[in-house]
């Protein structure tokens, strides 16, 4: 590929609105730095490897090369050629590399172990969103960043947004999941189950982290690092229990999640 230009590269498909440049920035909806910021992600990154799940056209992974790490590794289901990663990386002379694949293609045996973690945008699009977690935990060594929609204290009924005290008062307390079956939120049908953030904490340390730091902005932001012992799953629940049968074709071998023994 020929060294693209800046003008290019402008043109690609942003979702991000990203400093590419001093002075410079792409021109997506969605400010990259404001939301590092919320979830205080390190200016300085030297010596880490990283993994950015769902990193689309690769603005927080570049970032995180950036910022001094020894290696990062994206994963994206949509094809370089529609998002233009690949013409980014050639302007940047970057060396992250993005494989094709999705949170559940998670697998320590070709892709090996990460310090840091990223998963930023992507819980609430899941189906399965616990086995995205559980597949987090298999290749994360140390800190997970996890980004989401909301919804803290409000509920979608077919009647408009109401408050979830209308429903109980202490219901804001409680762990909840809302379920989207079709386009309900925002007209989006690719949202499944959006989360409060006492739900979205207790799923994060469901899958073997502890949650160091969570705030609220408009969106879930939380910084979370690998629990000392077994996860959750490998303790309480029959997948764990029997690993063998109920649980190895989905996560793999015990032998291959880091700090497990």
């Amino acid at each position: 590929m020929s060294q693209p230009t800046l003008d290019e590269v402008m043109k690609l498909a942003w979702w991000q609105r990203w400093e590419i440049a001093p002075g410079v920035f792409t021109p997506g909806p969605h400010d990259v730095h404001g939301m590092l910021t919320h979830l205080d992600l390190p200016a300085s990154m030297q010596g880490l490897r990283v993994l950015d799940i769902g990193g689309w056209n690769g603005a927080v992974s570049f970032e995180c090369e950036r910022r001094g790490a020894t290696e990062v590794v994206m994963i994206e289901p949509t094809p370089t050629a529609a998002t233009g990663f690949e013409v980014t990386k050639a302007y940047l002379g970057s060396a992250v590399r993005c494989h094709p694949g999705t949170i559940y293609d998670l697998d320590p045996r070709w892709l090996g172990h990460f310090d840091v973690v990223l998963c930023l945008g992507v819980i609430y699009h899941l189906r399965y969103p616990l086995l995205g977690l559980d597949n987090i935990r298999r290749v994360c060594r140390q800190d997970l960043y996890v980004e989401s929609a909301i919804l803290d204290s409000a509920a979608w009924t077919p009647t408009g947004v109401r408050p979830l005290s209308d429903f109980a008062p202490s219901s804001t307390e409680l762990p909840t999941l809302q379920f989207f079956d079709q386009r309900q939120y925002f007209n989006d049908g690719t949202s499944w189950f959006v989360p409060n953030a006492v739900a979205a904490n207790a799923m994060i340390r469901a899958a073997g982290f502890e949650v160091l730091r969570h705030h609220v902005a408009g969106r879930y932001y939380c910084r979370a690092r690998v629990a000392e012992g077994k996860p959750p799953i490998l303790e309480y629940a029959h997948e764990g229990i029997d690993y063998e049968t109920h649980a190895r074709r989905l996560l793999g071998a015990l032998s291959d999640w880091p700090g497990m023994w």
